[in-house]
């Protein structure tokens, strides 16, 4: 009986990961596509915008090592550490994941796929 329902539980905690494997790639895939759309729009509305200007000037006051993030790279960032990893979009973070961005599979904006 006993066996059983460790069984069970495992194959409940395979199920779970799975799912939640399935739920990252989809939130990663959402936040990538938004980040597409914004780079083709770049031209019309222009690297930067309110947010972003505040943004990277908020974060050079308290580093002045600080390099200006494009208005599509902050929304890429943001959205990839709100909803993928639950995290608020700080400067500090910001900045990790921007460190993180050729080893996460996360395309730069020069090298982005528009489709």
């Amino acid at each position: 009986m006993s066996k059983s329902v460790l069984t069970l539980a495992l194959c409940c905690f395979l199920m779970v990961e799975i799912q939640a494997d399935t739920d990252r790639k989809r939130l990663h895939e959402t936040c990538m596509r938004v980040f597409g759309k914004c780079i083709k729009n770049e031209d019309k509305l222009g690297r930067q915008d309110d947010t972003s200007q505040l943004f990277n000037e908020f974060c050079r006051r308290s580093d002045s090592g600080w390099s200006d993030l494009s208005r599509c790279d902050l929304l890429r960032v943001a959205c990839l550490s709100t909803v993928r990893d639950c995290e608020s979009p700080t400067c500090k973070n910001v900045a990790h994941r921007m460190n993180l961005c050729p080893t996460d599979n996360i395309p730069s904006v020069s090298s982005a796929h528009i489709d």
